[in-house]
Order: C-alpha cells, then structure tokens, then sequence
C-alpha cells in the first residue's frame, strides 16, 4: 500500500515536472515569435517613413515635425524621433517627447551605422522596443 502511493505521488510529481517544462518553452517560443514579428513591423514602418521623410530632408523642408507626428499617430507608435549623424534631434513626436521625460540619446545601439537594428528599452516602467535605422541622401547616411 505505501509502495503504491509513494509510485502515485512520484508519478503525479514528474507529470506536473513535465508539463511545467512543455508550458515554459511553449511560452519562451511564443515570446520569440512575437519578438520577430515586431522586428519586422519596426523595419517595415521604418521603410515606409522612410519614403515619406527622405525627400523631405533632401529640399530641407520644415514639414518633418508634422510627418513624424501624423505617422506616428496613424500607425498606432508611441513616437518616432530623427536625430542628426551627430545625435541632434531634428524632429520629435509629441508623445515621445513627454514619454522620454528628458532622456536624451534613446536609440537602439546598432552593431553597424548603416544597418537597422532594434532592442527593448524601458520608459516609465515599461518595456519599449525601439528601432534604429539611418536615412540616406544620395548615398550617405543623414539620420537616424
């Protein structure tokens, strides 16, 4: 009898063990699937605003701020930023501008200036993927 309940609980003990460990990887899975997923829209939108802005920046048009701030209100973003080679900013959504609350230099750090490259930061408390990717006028990166 003490045999058998001893087998029961160490039975009961390596099914749960089990499905503990199928639950995590599901979940770690899950989370990777979503994470690429993001990655791709990040670099999608990122090509998307970047025919919008590209012949802006190129006449030197004022209407930046007002691109940025539309396109990051129709798709949903929490704020679009465009800094100078040098760091400066050269248009900010409103949004961003207070979520940063003063935080310069929020920018993923990409392996490469040429390539786009994104990461998670966090804002106030919460996780926030960020993605970096430079413009090109004429063959040279203008900013990111």
């Amino acid at each position: 009898m003490r045999l058998s309940r001893r087998f029961v609980v160490l039975l009961a003990t390596c099914l749960t063990l089990m499905t503990f460990v199928v639950t995590l990887k599901e979940v770690r899975t899950e989370q990777l699937v979503q994470q690429i997923s993001l990655r791709e829209r990040a670099e999608q939108l990122a090509q998307r605003l970047q025919e919008f802005l590209v012949p802006a920046l190129r006449h030197g048009s004022l209407e930046i701020s007002d691109l940025t701030e539309g396109f990051a209100a129709n798709e949903h973003l929490l704020g679009i930023t465009i800094h100078d080679m040098e760091g400066r900013p050269l248009a900010i959504s409103s949004a961003l501008a207070s979520a940063l609350q003063g935080r310069p230099g929020t920018r993923a750090r990409c392996a490469s200036q040429d390539l786009g490259c994104g990461e998670f930061i966090t804002m106030g408390g919460v996780p926030t993927y960020v993605y970096t990717t430079p413009l090109h006028l004429d063959h040279a990166a203008a900013a990111v």
